[in-house]
């Protein structure tokens, strides 16, 4: 960094980026995925590593999805998605057992009753295509 206010130097390219870095499909029952195919390296996969205060969150996120979802699935007038700009991988470590934990692109997709349309951003091609595995999307 240059200065003490500077953000960090992969902060500054992150907002250079062309918006051509980001690409979407649909998969079916309207899920939409973006992510940086477009880019020029994909680097190697690796999981988060979250420790218990990421866990509590994805707890408390998941119980919100699921009132969110099902309050308004009882409104004939409003349609109601799930937009999760950092989707990752749909998958992250334990920091304290080293044990898989889902993520929230997996916990919504669980949530009954469903959203109707799912858009899951990240700019890491890795991790969208091992989410896409996860999920039974092949390619699009």
């Amino acid at each position: 960094m240059d200065r003490a206010s500077d953000p960090p130097k992969r902060w500054r390219e992150a907002e250079l980026m062309p918006a051509l870095a980001w690409t979407s499909f649909v998969l079916p029952i309207r899920h939409t995925f973006a992510g940086g195919e477009g880019m020029a390296k994909v680097k190697p996969l690796r999981f988060d590593r979250i420790g218990a205060w990421s866990e509590i969150k994805l707890a408390i996120l998941k119980e919100y999805a699921k009132a969110y979802s099902t309050i308004l699935a009882k409104q004939p007038r409003l349609y109601h998605i799930y937009v999760d700009a950092f989707a990752g991988a749909g998958i992250h470590l334990s920091r304290r057992t080293e044990q898989p934990v889902p993520g929230s692109p997996l916990n919504a997709l669980a949530v009954t009753p469903a959203f109707r349309e799912y858009h899951l951003i990240d700019l890491d091609g890795a991790k969208l295509a091992h989410l896409r595995s996860k999920i039974g999307i092949v390619s699009m």
